[in-house]
């Protein structure tokens, strides 16, 4: 499932990611070093929201 995420901010280049400290900079069509967002129409789109990534037994 996708959405638009939040804290990001548009650049130059595309979109800086704030999430994290690496401050990926995110060229159109491209993303992040996480893989989890993606700069979309110039706008940033968690790629895995909604996704189980952990779960306690």
């Amino acid at each position: 499932m996708k959405k638009q995420a939040e804290f990001w901010e548009p650049t130059e280049e595309g979109i800086r990611c704030l999430l994290c400290p690496r401050l990926c900079s995110i060229p159109e069509g491209k993303t992040g070093f996480c893989g989890a967002r993606k700069n979309e129409g110039g706008k940033l789109y968690t790629l895995i929201y909604g996704t189980v990534t952990a779960a306690n037994p």
